[in-house]
C-alpha cells in the first residue's frame, strides 16, 4: 500500500506542475501505463502518450491557479476536491470546482486518474 504522504505529495506536486506548464515534471509523476478521465466523460488519455497533447491545450490560458482544497486518503487512492482559476490569452477570466480521484501503484506512481468536472461550463465562461 502507498503511503499517505507520498500520495500527499504526489497530489500537491501534480497541481503544482500543472500550474507551472511543466509537462516534463508533471509526466513523471504517473506510472507507464498510467491513464486519465479528465474530464470522466472525455475518452481516456495515456498520460505517457498523450501529455504533450495535453499540455499544448493549456497555453489558451495566460495564468492559471489551481490547488486541492480537501484530500481524503484511503487504501491505494486519494479523492481531491479542487479549485481552478484561469485567465484565457483574451483576458477572460473562469473558474471551475471538482473532484479528482487518484489512484497509485505500489511505488507511489499515478496509475489512474479520474476528474468529475464540467470543462464546458469552464469554456462557456471563457468567450
Amino acid at each position: 500500500m502507498v503511503d499517505q504522504q507520498v500520495a500527499q505529495t504526489a497530489v500537491e506536486n501534480y497541481f503544482a506542475y500543472l500550474c507551472a506548464k511543466d509537462a516534463e515534471a508533471w509526466v513523471q509523476l504517473f506510472s507507464k501505463e498510467a491513464i486519465s478521465y479528465d474530464p470522466v466523460g472525455n475518452p481516456p488519455n495515456q498520460i505517457h502518450k498523450d501529455y504533450l497533447k495535453f499540455f499544448q491545450l493549456l497555453k489558451f490560458y495566460s495564468a492559471m491557479k489551481s490547488a486541492p482544497e480537501i484530500m481524503f486518503f484511503a487504501g491505494n487512492e486519494m479523492a481531491v476536491q479542487w479549485r481552478m482559476e484561469v485567465t484565457a490569452v483574451n483576458g477572460k477570466e473562469a473558474s471551475a470546482t471538482g473532484i479528482t480521484v487518484f489512484s497509485f501503484d505500489e511505488s507511489g506512481k499515478i496509475s489512474l486518474l479520474k476528474a468529475y468536472w464540467d470543462d464546458r461550463q469552464l469554456m462557456a465562461q471563457l468567450r
